[in-house]
């Protein structure tokens, strides 16, 4: 066994040199407590013992952290735990110098030490907790407060919801007008495109399978196209020219006079959306936006615009959807066996 060092026994330095050991105990003189202490909080008044813990062998573990004895503070200091917020409190005193134990878990499971300044990943506790880099992880207790929870009122979202689809009447006109133009080139065997950006691409996409496959009538298939789908081709334009482009090429390739556009935006001002429609307008085919707010650009740019009164995106979709669904229904009607008008 090495000599012991002339101020004292330093728990790290007989763990160094003591690998066979598993865990040791040894009195803390004084002295080398305020020696190594300096500039550091004072150590509790009743540390007499402070063990420190080696684990066993392992390629996989990382190095030790070096740091002074007085760092180590024993759990029973403490007192009770007074956060009712945290899922049982731990109150072992074992832990290696520079290290604090993590006071998160739950009852009857073990926790790990966890170096100072490492990082911490998932932790479940009751409320979120906020996690810092390189704060240690015993901050977790005591320094950060719980996470605010957002409220939603279930019932005024419903009532919202109602609102803006009571709202949607004035518009019974244009869906109807809508739904008549889009059946007559379907007849005369045009093709109804779709596009839109996010939630508006699924929506694009959502409304050409209804009119390919079926709404709830049994009746032939209809053409309809949703140009987001193919990322070979979005990525190829967006790279090669812009981002802003990706529908305007499709149309260029694709669209025919006797075919429909519809684009969706709910601000009415996506960029990409509205050189589409630009295409499609130059090519001589029917243009129709569905749009939120004002209209936007979009508004003013379509052959027929369907706008929702409304700013709030996750709203306007809501009635996108309705009026998706009720231009589909209409278009079916229309297209089935012995269906003649809208």
């Amino acid at each position: 066994m090495a000599s012991e060092p002339a101020g004292g026994l330093d728990v790290a330095s007989r763990v160094e040199h003591e690998p066979g050991l598993g865990r040791v105990e040894a009195e803390q003189p004084v002295g080398l407590l305020e020696e190594k202490g300096a500039g550091l909080p004072a150590p509790t008044p009743d540390l007499g013992r402070v063990r420190a813990h080696k684990p066993r062998a392992d390629p996989r573990s990382q190095r030790l952290v070096e740091g002074p004895v007085d760092l180590v503070q024993p759990w029973g200091a403490q007192g009770a735990p007074t956060d009712a917020g945290l899922v049982g409190d731990h109150h072992e005193r074992e832990a290696r110098p520079g290290q604090e134990r993590c006071p998160l878990g739950r009852p009857g499971l073990d926790l790990e030490l966890v170096e100072v300044g490492h990082r911490a990943g998932t932790i479940h506790v009751e409320h979120p907790v906020a996690i810092e880099e390189d704060d240690p992880v015993a901050t977790l207790k005591h320094g950060v407060p719980p996470v605010e929870r957002l409220f939603v009122d279930i019932q005024q979202a419903i009532g919202e919801h109602q609102a803006v689809l009571e709202n949607l009447r004035p518009l019974v006109p244009e869906i109807e007008r809508v739904a008549a133009e889009l059946t007559l080139r379907l007849r005369a065997g045009g093709t109804v495109f779709w596009i839109g950006n996010g939630g508006s691409a699924l929506q694009a996409q959502h409304f050409a399978c209804e009119l390919v496959g079926r709404y709830e009538r049994e009746r032939r298939g209809l053409a309809s196209v949703a140009l987001t789908t193919d990322a070979s081709i979005l990525t190829a334009i967006a790279n090669d020219y812009s981002f802003d482009a990706v529908f305007a090429r499709q149309v260029e390739a694709l669209c025919t006079p006797a075919d429909v556009i519809v684009g969706i935006s709910t601000s009415g001002n996506s960029p990409n959306v509205l050189q589409g429609i630009d295409a499609a307008s130059s090519i001589g085919a029917l243009t129709v936006g569905l749009a939120g707010g004002d209209g936007g650009k979009l508004a003013r740019a379509v052959d027929l615009a369907l706008v929702v009164p409304y700013t709030r995106t996750s709203r306007v979709q809501v009635a996108h959807l309705f009026l998706g669904h009720t231009i589909c229904e209409l278009v079916e009607l229309a297209t089935s066996d012995g269906g003649d008008d809208v």
